[in-house]
């Protein structure tokens, strides 16, 4: 029903490296969040609110960021570079399934990222 609302929740560590880390939330098969960081090893998240406004439409806010030093060193990496966040509508046909998923990508073809979990909440 127009209005409901999922809570979707992923979070992991990155381990210290040169390579490129890119952690990444999938709605239906469109990347709807996306953090890359080369910074040292350090705890990453992404939160999605995303709200039905109709039967192909939603309203989805999304915010991913990257703690440097671990959880209880964490502090937030450089300002530019810490968090991003976006507003958009997406078109996913409410009727059927909607596959949610994610990806985690080391540029060193190695093991630097790690995700440690995933919750899914249905809200309203």
């Amino acid at each position: 029903a127009n209005g409901k609302v999922l809570k979707i929740s992923l979070w992991g560590k990155t381990a210290a490296g040169a390579s490129t880390r890119t952690m990444k939330l999938y709605w239906n098969g469109s990347s709807i969040g996306t953090k890359a960081s080369t910074d040292a090893s350090g705890n990453w998240r992404i939160e999605a609110i995303i709200m039905r406004t109709g039967a192909s439409a939603q309203s989805a806010f999304v915010i991913c960021w990257i703690e440097a030093g671990g959880i209880n060193t964490a502090t937030l990496v450089a300002a530019s570079s810490s968090h991003q966040s976006v507003w958009d509508t997406l078109a996913a046909d409410t009727t059927g399934a909607i596959a949610i998923k994610t990806t985690l990508q080391d540029s060193a073809a190695g093991t630097n990222v790690t995700q440690l979990g995933f919750l899914i909440e249905v809200l309203g």
